[in-house]
């Protein structure tokens, strides 16, 4: 009879507790977030010669929009557009004399993700896709062959980025990123966080 009774209080404390939410890595979402990015490209005067290299970092606020599909098994895929800027202007003096000043007007992308579930909260993924940027940079200095230079040149940037990251599921409307990136052409490498909603 006892052994009846705890049988029966066993059961209905299964019975009674939350279960688990299954994974749901999938369907539409916002991501909300930023980070850090990092620049480096040439520095050309007046008469087309490169002075220098620009390096210098910026933090950069992000958002993003996109849907998860489940492949089968603990495999993902997505799309993702996204926009995005840097919060400000960043300055280096490139060479004695020559100072650059760089700012981002405004950036957009799109992607493709690929990844596999590693329990049933975290998606480890990689990404890419395309990305174009429009910044200035404004260059003040002495010319490579000699005498003053202001420059100010517009740039509208598009080319091919690739990376990847973990995204871990705090809730299931909640979930945390990390990753990491690296562009092509102007050799900007990125590492960027937030939070990815659920609908």
């Amino acid at each position: 009879m006892v052994k009846y009774k705890y049988a029966m209080v066993i059961g209905a404390m299964v019975i009674s507790s939350p279960v688990l939410a299954e994974d749901n890595i999938t369907g539409p979402y916002v991501a909300l977030g930023g980070g850090w990015t990092q620049y480096s490209l040439d520095i050309k005067d007046k008469d087309d010669k490169t002075i220098d290299r620009f390096r210098k970092g910026a933090a950069i606020a992000q958002i993003s929009a996109g849907y998860d599909f489940a492949l089968g098994g603990p495999f993902r895929a997505g799309v993702e557009i996204e926009a995005g800027r840097t919060l400000k202007s960043v300055n280096q003096q490139i060479a004695t004399g020559v100072d650059v000043n760089l700012k981002s007007r405004w950036a957009v992308g799109a992607s493709l993700r690929f990844g596999v579930m590693a329990g049933s909260n975290t998606l480890i993924f990689g990404r890419s896709g395309y990305s174009g940027e429009r910044f200035k940079t404004t260059t003040s200095g002495v010319n490579v062959t000699g005498g003053p230079l202001v420059k100010t040149d517009t740039r509208h940037q598009v080319e091919l980025f690739y990376g990847g990251g973990i995204e871990h599921k705090i809730s299931d409307n909640l979930r945390l990123r990390v990753e990491y990136r690296n562009s092509g052409a102007i050799r900007r490498q990125s590492v960027l966080g937030g939070l990815v909603l659920k609908f």
